[in-house]
């Protein structure tokens, strides 16, 4: 895969990219929230899920988008609690509190993981994602997140 990360806004641009998509804009709720990208073979994979009183409702899609193009290619809608089996049916509680500068600072690390994704060690570029996304991910999402691409976060680990 062949791409620039030298773009320093270029992972949320990507994100926005995704979210704006017509095939998804068009089909899920405005309140719904999109997930942080996790990086797989040549492909960004997100979720959507809603926050209701505190509370995390089940996310309710699966997103694909290959690189470099960042089209959504998938879109995945299952209100009935089939796409992440194995995985509470309510997650729980959202315990952090949003943070925007933070939100972008992942978003605009993704493009230098995915280029490295599997060709090369995480680094200091996948240290410093897991520990934005630790303070920045509730523990009752963490799960979805690692269902969307186990060896992913794995890497970032090594």
């Amino acid at each position: 895969m062949s791409m620039s990360t030298n773009d320093e806004n270029l992972g949320y641009r990507w994100w926005i990219k995704v979210k704006n998509a017509p095939v998804v804009s068009s089909q899920i709720p405005l309140e719904a929230a999109l997930s942080y990208p996790v990086c797989a073979q040549g492909e960004l994979r997100l979720f959507h899920y809603k926050v209701s009183d505190g509370q995390i409702i089940r996310p309710f899609t699966f997103i694909r988008a290959p690189l470099p193009d960042v089209e959504v290619s998938e879109l995945v809608i299952d209100y009935h609690g089939k796409l992440f089996p194995g995985l509470p049916g309510e997650p729980g509680v959202y315990d952090v509190e949003f943070d925007s500068a933070r939100r972008t600072a992942i978003l605009n690390l993704i493009p230098s993981l995915a280029q490295k994704y599997s060709r090369e060690p995480a680094g200091e570029t996948g240290q410093t994602f897991l520990q934005l996304f630790n303070q920045s991910v509730p523990e009752a999402l963490k799960p979805f997140y690692e269902a969307l691409n186990p060896q992913f976060f794995q890497w970032l680990s090594n």
